[in-house]
């Protein structure tokens, strides 16, 4: 979860907790036929998804999860290392590995991850539990090729171990500006990690009506109780989508720390209406997109298997999208694809992507939950994007999932995205670094309108999270050395600020 335009969600937040309350005062729902499920070609579904709904009879007991993975490119394809540098999308009550250790105090951490230089960042995986019926259930999460970095709610044991640079002693010294990023908390190295959560109560919602008479009185109590049952802050409203769902609640209890780790260790009791998880990692997707200049694209696919929901996106400064929709790319298949010249409107691209979500196994709630916490972040930032649907044998792969008992049902959705700077927007970041250049080496000042940016300022803004990134693909290209010497101090420009 990044990083919102409030203008982009505010309409959404009013409209859920409208069907929040709906849901609240609903009777519980007539019984539903199970699943059909058709897994040729692939693992896709060939049968509509049936929503979850209240049955006492129903035994069945099911596990979905949706998640990202974003990485940015070159126009030439190739993969860079990033880091959003401003990590403040997640609220305080959330998790990291040394706040989990009891060692450090939150305002230490905040941003830690965001430090790292990686490929791929594991965004928002949140997992979800279907049942009619209180369980105990034992979940754990591997990355055998990433850092499991952030999750809620605590967990019981995590690995590996804290690296010497989260082990900063509690109430430290701040960060003295003069210090390096690369050199403040360093992570260790990005494999072999894991989250244990151990055992896990799972609370079907009915379960918790209050047995009234009066039904507006019993609403009442519920949305109080439901209020004060899940950890709330003032803002980060986008971490809130996820629970507008008909799943279980989860119940984890940590028993008090000896008395040397108290009160910095977290334990008591943590409700929550799914696991919460995310981290970052260098490994490879199957998928690479070469942005060939004026629209025109080349998508390859790596991999030894299909891969299916490809939207290629383009918005520009006003969010105003472009966007060509691709059925699927066969294994080691090679495309050309070119964006239309003509916006269309935001719903043509977002209902066909709803759509896939479904298809590929989550409820009707489950993806207008998704959409609603990514909204900002995929349809609110200028740039060109690839959206693409996980296979769902590639994410049991790159992020085993262990669940106990064996669930009837595991359905994981990991939405694929990919940055790209074209060749145009490469070329115009290295012109205005040229003129920043020229105008210093003549101190010369920018002239710019009262209270705005200068045109780079605006340009590097744009491009928000992935500045850095852009900054670097511009400095490793140009054979200007007042060019390369401008982005390098960007570049530490950007890190400066972050820290402020």
């Amino acid at each position: 979860m990044s990083p919102r335009r409030p203008w982009l969600w505010f309409g959404l937040t009013a409209s859920l907790a409208v069907l929040a309350l709906a849901a609240v005062l609903k009777p519980p729902a007539p019984i539903a036929a199970a699943d059909q499920r058709d897994t040729t070609e692939g693992g896709s579904l060939r049968a509509p998804v049936v929503p979850w709904t209240y049955d006492p009879a129903d035994e069945r007991f099911l596990v979905h999860e949706w998640g990202t993975f974003t990485s940015f490119a070159g126009s030439d394809g190739v993969k860079l290392e990033f880091r959003p540098l401003v990590e403040n999308d997640l609220p305080p009550f959330v998790f990291n590995r040394s706040l989990q250790a009891g060692v450090i105090p939150l305002e230490w951490m905040l941003g830690k991850r965001s430090y790292a230089l990686t490929m791929q960042r594991m965004e928002t995986p949140v997992t979800y539990f279907y049942t009619t019926r209180e369980r105990d259930v034992q979940v754990k999460v591997r990355f055998p090729e990433g850092l499991l970095t952030e999750f809620y709610p605590p967990v019981q044991g995590f690995s590996p171990p804290l690296s010497d640079g989260e082990k900063q002693p509690r109430f430290s010294q701040s960060v003295s500006v003069e210090q390096p990023l690369r050199s403040i908390g360093e992570l260790p190295e990005q494999k072999d990690s894991e989250l244990d959560w151990g055992t896990l109560t799972l609370i079907p919602a009915h379960k918790l009506r209050p047995d009234l008479v009066n039904s507006r009185a019993a609403a009442g109590v519920l949305s109080r109780l439901f209020d004060k049952l899940l950890p709330r802050s003032a803002n980060h409203f986008d971490y809130y989508f996820a629970r507008e769902t008909d799943s279980a609640y989860i119940h984890r209890f940590l028993p008090p720390p000896p008395p040397e780790f108290a009160p910095s260790k977290p334990h008591g009791d943590f409700f929550e209406k799914f696991l919460f998880y995310r981290g970052i990692g260098n490994f490879q997707l199957p998928l690479t997109l070469e942005a060939l200049g004026e629209d025109r694209f080349v998508l390859t696919n790596h991999g030894d298997v299909t891969v299916e929901g490809l939207f290629l996106t383009e918005f520009d400064k006003a969010y105003n999208p472009r966007f060509i929709a691709h059925p699927r790319i066969a294994a080691k298949e090679r495309i050309e694809l070119r964006l239309p010249s003509e916006a269309l409107e935001l719903a043509d691209l977002v209902n066909p992507l709803r759509e896939q979500l479904i298809a590929q196994g989550l409820f009707e709630k489950e993806a207008d939950a998704m959409i609603a916490t990514w909204r900002s972040s995929w349809f609110g930032e200028e740039g060109t994007r690839l959206f693409y649907l996980l296979p769902q044998s590639e994410t049991d792969r790159i992020l085993p999932l262990h669940v106990q008992p064996t669930p009837d049902e595991t359905v994981r959705v990991m939405v694929g995205r990919l940055e790209v700077i074209t060749p145009e927007r490469e070329r115009r970041l290295e012109q205005l670094l040229k003129e920043k250049a020229a105008a210093q080496k003549q101190q010369v000042e920018v002239e710019v309108a009262p209270e705005s940016e200068t045109a780079l300022e605006e340009e590097l803004a744009n491009f928000e999270r992935f500045a850095e990134p852009a900054l670097v693909r511009v400095r490793d290209l140009t054979t200007d050395p007042a060019v390369k010497a401008e982005a390098e101090r960007q570049i530490d420009s950007l890190e400066t600020r972050s820290k402020d």
